[in-house]
């Protein structure tokens, strides 16, 4: 659905076709205390851009969190692990979560500290 099976999703922005998968973040914002966005895309500039649209439709009526994978079908290695965490590190990002620990052997989970280090 929406192209995460490998990292490549198509159409508009998520949150516009977030009700394909039966979810409104404009709507659900004002009723939980947390919205969690699937930014599981190999191409940053597509993450950014789905990540701004959920920003976006949720108005800051609570903090938004970015799901990230940090190794296969999206992220190639630590620098392009790296890349995607600063594009989706928007103004209204609460922060930066990494789906699945439990699938992934260890050297893709050590991509994870390094590409949080900021400049």
């Amino acid at each position: 659905m929406l192209g995460y099976a490998g990292g490549e999703p198509a159409g508009g922005p998520v949150a516009v076709q977030g009700w394909r998968l039966g979810v409104d973040p404009a709507a659900l914002s004002g009723l939980v205390d947390g919205y969690a966005c699937l930014a599981y895309a190999r191409d940053p500039q597509r993450l950014r851009a789905d990540v701004a649209s959920v920003v976006e439709a949720v108005g800051g009526r609570c903090p938004v969190r970015v799901v990230l994978r940090p190794g296969w079908p999206d992220t190639d290695d630590a620098g392009h692990l790296a890349g995607k965490v600063a594009a989706a590190t928007l103004p209204g990002v609460a922060a930066v979560d990494f789906y699945h620990y439990g699938l992934y052997p260890w050297p893709v989970l050590d991509r994870i500290p390094a590409a949080l280090i900021r400049d």
